[in-house]
């Protein structure tokens, strides 16, 4: 189901000639119309037809060769006194269904002036709409505060209802050759593609998942980009951060550039910077600080632990250091456990102390129960200090991993 809504604008007919016709340029393609939607409708060949317009609205330049007709006539008179209702509109559907080919819906709206109008007009909109189709819109004739909200419908309508926009036209008459005498037709999918990959940035910034950019890159028919960033989420979001590395840096040696993803090319090769460095506990810690960001604790407490472990195993001045490897990560742990255990309470370091709170934290948020240390219950109950405690586990396991510190 295809739906295209177009949005009339206020009525400016001349009293003698009608309407100011267009030639409008659809890729070599020219026709001549004084609404942009009609021409538009017969381009790309909607199964629905939805007009939205004011009480104000052109409604009228739909029937300018039928004027003869009482209903018709009723209508134009509403249109100059900004009084066009919906049933004054409906027994002129018909001949304008069948005249296009398609269905036909009209929809009065206020002039969407107000933060309150605005929300009724995309109500108004979605209420139109069935879960899952795609639209298409036509700004050329609306309001000049109607095209932002647009975009913004777009935006909603994806989201609360799974409809895709397929594309926004715009009949750009100021632009108008005037030796041709033609007029240019642009279209602005790609104001869509910006804001879709807005919204991974954004995705990416809440939860470190790659995953979104990846659709993106494949739309944009980069497959290999594509097929590596969708590995790299999936072992970040199987907690492999180390196998995450390799596709990361195939993707960071893809040189090929398009328009869209020059715009986040850097902010996404910043993002992934941590695969040039020599270890990944920094990449862990990281995310650690990123999921505590946004309350996520458990996903938080695990990164951090993690991270220790790894940074542990990175300095170990043992033969191996492996810190993909779990017998090399037990090992490290296991060693540095111990030499906390054999360390008097009073005279144990705050890293140390630190790594016990973090491994009571992460076990009591992996199975709801409550912790082992007395102290540390009544965190369970006050987020506020669950914040506090976990950025100073976090911040403790930075230091310590940036100054190669294992005490």
């Amino acid at each position: 189901m295809h739906t295209l809504l177009s949005f009339l604008g206020k009525s400016r007919a001349d009293s003698k000639h009608g309407y100011r016709t267009a030639n409008y340029n659809f890729n070599g393609t020219l026709k001549e119309t004084a609404y942009f939607g009609l021409a538009l409708t017969e381009t790309i060949r909607p199964d629905k037809l939805i007009l939205i317009g004011t009480s104000g609205s052109m409604w009228d330049v739909f029937f300018q060769d039928i004027q003869n007709e009482e209903h018709v006539l009723v209508l134009m008179e509403a249109v100059e006194n900004n009084a066009t209702t919906a049933e004054l509109l409906s027994p002129c559907i018909p001949q304008l269904s069948k005249h296009l080919g398609c269905d036909v819906e009209c929809l009065i709206i206020d002039y969407a002036t107000s933060e309150a109008e605005q929300i009724n007009l995309l109500l108004k909109i979605a209420a139109k709409l069935e879960h899952g189709q795609h639209i298409s819109m036509d700004v050329t004739h609306s309001f000049r505060h109607l095209p932002m909200l647009a975009l913004v419908a777009s935006r909603y309508l994806h989201t609360t209802k799974d409809i895709l926009t397929d594309n926004i036209y715009y009949g750009a008459l100021d632009m108008t050759d005037q030796n041709k005498k033609t007029t240019p037709v642009i279209e602005l999918k790609g104001m869509l593609k910006m804001l879709e990959w807005t919204d991974a940035l954004a995705a990416y910034d809440k939860d470190g998942d790659y995953f979104p950019f990846a659709e993106l890159y494949r739309a944009e028919g980069q497959k290999n980009a594509a097929d590596a960033l969708e590995k790299a989420a999936f072992f970040e979001k199987t907690n492999q951060i180390g196998k995450a590395r390799t596709p990361l840096k195939i993707f960071r040696d893809i040189d090929e550039i398009t328009p869209i993803n020059s715009l986040f090319i850097d902010e996404l090769n910043q993002r992934t910077n941590w695969v040039d460095g020599e270890n990944f506990a920094h990449r862990q810690i990281s995310m650690a600080q990123n999921h505590l960001n946004k309350n996520n604790y458990l996903r938080s407490a695990v990164l951090a632990q993690e991270a220790f472990i790894s940074h542990l195993v990175h300095i170990s001045p043992r033969s191996y250091n492996d810190s993909q490897n779990y017998n090399h990560r037990e090992d490290a742990r296991k060693t540095f456990d111990e030499q906390r255990k054999k360390t008097p309470k009073a005279k144990r370091s705050e890293l140390q102390n630190t790594y016990k709170i973090l491994t009571n934290l992460r076990n009591s948020l992996a199975h709801g129960t409550p912790p082992k240390i007395a102290e540390l219950q009544s965190v369970f109950s006050d987020e506020q200090k669950l914040q506090t405690l976990m950025q100073h586990c976090i911040d403790t396991i930075r230091q310590a991993i940036e100054k190669g510190q294992t005490e």
